[in-house]
């Protein structure tokens, strides 16, 4: 069991990586399938969610992108009874507010 919670680990460490690898590039599409890979991993994993985020914006899908933070804030507080970090937060209120 160790030995995969650590391979399961580096996996998700890699893909975050490439995931912002990609964003930086302007490969938009590309971080997004990526950032989704690492929601379908682990729904709670709000770097992810800001990734998906910031890629829908980029790619001019700003519905998407609510949707994506409103799905995070019902699962944090269904499932570990909390709210996204401030940092998600402020993420989405910046994103509405340059779209």
């Amino acid at each position: 069991q160790p030995a995969r919670v650590k391979y399961a680990t580096m996996y998700s460490a890699t893909l975050e990586r490439l995931a912002e690898n990609a964003f930086a590039c302007g490969s938009f599409d590309a971080a997004l399938n990526l950032g989704l890979d690492l929601l379908a991993i682990d729904r709670a994993h709000e770097s992810a969610s800001r990734l998906v985020m910031r890629c829908f914006g980029a790619l001019g899908r700003r519905s998407q992108a609510l949707a994506e933070y409103e799905s995070l804030r019902a699962y944090l507080q269904k499932h570990l009874g909390t709210t996204p970090m401030p940092e998600t937060t402020a993420a989405i209120r910046t994103l509405v507010s340059r779209l």
